[in-house]
């Protein structure tokens, strides 16, 4: 684990942009801003299929990864197997960073602010 570093708070936009990979493991979260920040710097989000907006933010393989819950819960081997497919696909991982980038438009301070533009009717 030469490459994995536990750090306190630290500024998010520096680790974005050395990062390839996200890893969130929570239980619940509602809409969690990290998976649209780091988006948008081409971080690869891989996630527990832990609350229904996942489904709603990545699209499994193609912009992030969806990581499924079985009935003994999450399985950190799992999660690890499927981060590190990503990390020895050179061509996949950076298919998937621009998919990101892309995904990560649709949560833009324009994006939202048009369509609460068009929710109150000034637009």
């Amino acid at each position: 684990m030469k490459r994995v570093s536990f750090e306190g708070f630290q500024k998010p936009i520096d680790y974005y942009k050395r990062a390839s990979i996200l890893l969130l493991t929570s239980d619940f979260e509602g809409f969690p801003l990290v998976l649209a920040e780091c988006m948008s710097f081409g971080v690869i989000p891989a996630v527990y299929n832990s609350y229904s907006a996942i489904g709603d933010i990545i699209e499994s393989d193609k912009d992030g990864v969806v990581i499924p819950y079985h009935k003994n819960g999450y399985q950190a081997e799992e999660a690890a197997g499927m981060v590190a497919q990503i990390m020895g696909n050179e061509v996949k991982r950076e298919q998937m960073a621009l998919a990101a980038v892309e995904k990560s438009k649709d949560y833009s301070v324009e994006r939202i602010y048009e369509e609460w533009m068009k929710i109150i009717g000034i637009k």
